[in-house]
């Protein structure tokens, strides 16, 4: 997982988050109506047109053949999601909900002005188990300072 936020800019400090860790999959509808319609009917979207090249290779990205095509199929797709018309099925088909479970995070702050990157570390024991309610109850460490690079 890497996250970036910020701009390097002068005058301004941008943060850059990365974590190590597990992913274990949890049911959709525990996450979906917390997901923004658009991101929602862009991953339907995709699959209706997926489907219609016969699926495609999944070791390669899917191509857009024909954008006035991908327009209209993503278009209907999310006027749909926006009222509610896609079917639990079709979502739940579309889309694979994940829980990031961390056992190391790390973070860079900076910018143009200063002297170097503050960069911190913060882990958490390893449990012995691949359960992930051990990996989510497990202790954080005091965080470390590292080096800039």
């Amino acid at each position: 997982m890497l996250h970036l936020q910020g701009r390097y800019v002068e005058g301004e400090m941008t943060q850059q988050w990365r974590g190590d860790g597990m992913c274990y999959p949890m049911p959709l509808d525990t996450v979906l109506p917390l997901l923004p319609s658009w991101s929602v009917s862009a991953m339907v979207g995709s699959t209706r047109l997926e489907a219609e090249d016969g699926g495609g290779d999944e070791a390669e990205r899917s191509l857009v053949k024909n954008k006035a095509h991908t327009t209209e199929v993503m278009q209907r797709a999310r006027v749909e999601a926006e009222s509610g018309k896609l079917s639990f099925e079709e979502q739940d088909a579309s889309m694979q909900a994940l829980r990031f479970v961390p056992y190391r995070l790390e973070c860079m702050s900076g910018g143009p002005e200063t002297i170097m990157w503050e960069r911190l570390q913060w882990k958490r024991a390893e449990p012995n188990s691949e359960n992930s309610e051990d990996w989510k109850n497990a202790e954080w460490n005091t965080p470390d300072g590292l080096l800039p690079h």
